[in-house]
């Protein structure tokens, strides 16, 4: 039974006896601090109408550690589903087989129920099945493993789900605390503020409810129920191996072929039993792209404008590298990145000796460096890896093994590559990889020429560029309408920043007066930054923001607008405008977990509004729906700049073109602060340069040039480039 309320909560009944229970529950239970079956489960089941659970791995022996609750709520008829994945044990398959065929009455669990400590796991799972309270489905995934483990208990109208580390397997929860695994559980609820459905964001658990309903979910899984899986997709695991797979991610080889031929044969070749599903044609500057990086021996970087296709363009060359019979290493600044990079993997490859890992994020496959480093003929490997992971001891010695391994065959392939150039990263940049592939829009580390030197000595020279401009005018971007509005600093902001630049002024005099050149002091450029701030976060760009949404929001077209902010306060600013002005607006922040912030951009993309960010959307997010940006942070640094502009210009279904609207806070018409304001207006014409209405902006700009009196030359722009690095 879905709850009344699944979808909003409108309704919950404080009375409840859920209501009761959620008052005692914690919102983090750990397996060695606490005896997770006295204080979540058991309370919840005794006032539930439902459970459902999904785990990797399910054995019956965990019944002995909640039989006579399990028992009563059978026979309070209440209803339990479990997902689970194909890895089973042999007895519990045949005791669910057979007990499906078999029924027993409520008054054959109350017999039962006099002698809870008497009855086999095995019988307790029969019971549960053959009196229909217990339903068990089968997750099927095309390679790898059903993997989820989440679940929730509800009494109708209230919910609390819970997710974690844990299986539903009696080592995983048994309650003795100095025994079994050490798992985790985040809990929610919906039915006080301490659940956190508003402070903590909605859980995923429409997908869980979906999937106990085998409502398709994903295109890589099946959600079957247990009667209806093939035998032959089942391995069947015993006791002497059970430890092993409560901790291990890695399926055999033989497993992921098993799975995909299956795969195949039962649920139809959508795409070929092996090989990849990329476009075909491929577009000419990715077919460009890889043409250059073989002439250069398969070395060098692709520097390709944000949302041009340069993902395609690397998972083409991953593709040869598979056919080759060679296996594959990709470094990756963020987690979201990794995470994107599997579910493309996942999507696309399909060689059924395969094996994919991953290391970082909670990830931990080191097994595929060790499979590597023996140059295992039989399979092939791709390894996700987050930098900060790739940097730890154990794992960057790992890495060193595989690479200098003369039998080996490496791609090495780095995404971002300029975040791998910074000097926390240098011993990467000294691994000695015959075929490496760079992707970034900006492959340098701005500001540190050392940096930049790093990331070429790994991965050689840009050997293709394709800017914004050529992927605007080949159609590869959305072309874009961009305004820009300028406002003053109020009097105490104007105060302070004349204050801030005297002292930088003097400073900077004394500094490049000194005969030994010397690094700045740091005291210059703590005024350079605070001055800079009074810029980006200047009030009166929020003023800007009601201007341009009263002229250009309209609600009824569902549009989807995105703000960059530069700080907390301001983006607490313009939230409150927003709402106040009647529109439903939400945040993406660094601070939110991972969860929190798919939940944003989930609801973001389905009902479209406002979405409000500082500089966590600057990199690794793709949210091709975007129709309106306003940047209200400035940027003086090309990469930012860049990226903010990529997730503005990208193609969408009835996206016929972008509005990006930015705020300029100038200064007092100060002659002296012209390189300053010089900047700003260097990256207002680039991007005006480009938009479909460059005639304005061409007069715009040409005003503001002639009223703070700059002169704009090659040289000088270079010059102001690169001082604002520096800074």
């Amino acid at each position: 039974m879905r709850p009344s309320n699944y979808i909003a909560f409108a309704m919950i009944d404080q009375y409840s006896e859920f209501a009761r229970v959620s008052s005692q529950l914690k919102l983090k239970y750990y397996t060695d601090e606490d005896d997770i079956i006295t204080e979540l489960y058991s309370p919840l089941l005794k006032n539930a109408t439902e459970y459902v659970r999904a785990a990797g791995f399910f054995r019956s022996s965990v019944f002995k550690l909640m039989t006579e609750d399990l028992l009563d709520f059978a026979i309070r008829k209440g209803k339990m589903t479990l997902i689970t994945s194909v890895k089973v044990d042999m007895d519990d398959y045949d005791s669910i087989i057979q007990s499906l065929d078999e029924t027993i009455l409520i008054e054959e669990l109350k017999e039962m129920r006099k002698t809870p400590d008497l009855i086999p796991a095995t019988n307790m799972l029969a019971a549960l099945i053959s009196s229909g309270c217990l339903t068990v489905k089968i997750g099927i995934r095309k390679s790898g493993i059903y993997h989820r483990k989440k679940g929730y208990f509800t009494d109708g109208k209230n919910i609390v789900f819970f997710s974690g580390s844990g299986n539903e397997s009696y080592t995983a929860l048994r309650p003795e605390l100095d025994e079994g695994s050490a798992e985790d559980f985040s809990v929610y609820w919906n039915l006080d503020p301490k659940g956190g459905w508003e402070r903590r964001g909605k859980p995923d658990y429409e997908r869980l409810y979906n999937e106990a309903n085998e409502a398709a979910v994903a295109p890589s899984t099946k959600i079957i129920t247990i009667k209806d899986v093939p035998k032959g997709f089942f391995d069947f695991i015993n006791d002497e191996d059970w430890i092993n797979l409560e901790n291990h991610r890695i399926f055999a080889a033989k497993q992921q072929k098993k799975m995909r031929i299956l795969w195949e044969k039962h649920f139809g070749a959508k795409k070929p039993i092996e090989g990849a599903i990329l476009p075909d044609p491929m577009w000419d500057h990715q077919l460009e792209a890889l043409e250059a990086w073989n002439d250069n021996a398969q070395r060098g970087i692709l520097e390709h404008a944000t949302g041009s296709g340069k993902t395609i363009t690397a998972l083409k060359a991953i593709d040869n590298q598979l056919q080759e019979n060679g296996d594959v290493i990709i470094l990756l600044p963020s987690r979201k990145l990794m995470k994107q990079w599997y579910e493309e993997i996942d999507e696309r490859f399909s060689y059924p000796n395969l094996i994919v890992g991953r290391i970082g994020d909670g990830h931990k496959d080191k097994d595929v460096l060790q499979f590597m480093k023996l140059r295992d003929e039989d399979n092939r490997y791709i390894l996700l890896m987050i930098l900060n992971s790739a940097m730890k001891e154990d794992i960057f010695r790992l890495i060193n093994q595989v690479v200098r391994n003369p039998n080996s065959d490496i791609l090495l392939l780095v995404d971002e590559c300029h975040r791998i150039g910074s000097d926390g990263r240098a011993p990467l940049c000294e691994l000695d990889i015959e075929k490496v592939m760079g992707l970034s829009a900006t492959p340098r580390v701005y500001g540190n020429e050392e940096g930049t030197n790093r990331i070429h000595n790994l991965l050689d020279r840009v050997v293709h560029r394709y800017p914004l401009r050529l992927a605007l005018r080949e159609g590869r971007l959305c072309p874009f309408f961009y305004n820009f509005y300028t406002v003053k600093l109020t009097t105490d902001e104007q105060d302070r920043y004349d204050d801030l630049r005297a002292k930088i002024r003097r400073l900077y005099a004394i500094w490049k007066s000194q005969k030994n050149p010397t690094p700045p002091p740091p005291q210059l450029l703590t005024f350079i930054y605070q001055s800079r701030s009074i810029i980006r976060g200047a009030e009166n760009k929020i003023l800007m923001v009601e201007e341009i949404i009263r002229e250009h929001y309209h609600q009824e077209e569902k549009q989807h607008w995105l703000i960059y902010c530069d700080t907390i306060p301001m983006m607490g600013a313009a939230e409150n405008l927003i709402r106040e002005m009647g529109i439903h607006t939400r945040r993406y922040a660094s601070d939110m977990t991972d969860f929190e912030q798919q939940q944003v951009l989930r609801e973001f993309e389905r009902d479209g509004g406002f979405l409000l960010a500082i500089r966590c959307l600057d990199e690794g997010v793709n949210i091709p729906c975007i129709s309106h940006g306003i940047i209200l942070s400035s940027t003086t640094n090309p990469r930012e700049f860049i990226q903010r502009r990529g997730r503005l210009l990208r193609q969408y279904t009835g996206k016929p073109y972008s509005r990006i609207f930015d705020a300029f806070a100038l200064p007092s018409n100060d002659p002296g602060e012209s390189g300053f304001i010089l900047s700003e207006i260097l990256r207002a014409r680039e991007l005006a340069e480009e938009s479909l209405n460059w005639d304005a902006n061409k007069r715009r700009i040409d005003r503001i040039i002639e009223q703070y009196g700059i002169t704009i030359n090659s040289d000088l722009e270079e010059e102001i480039r690169e001082n604002e690095e520096e800074e």
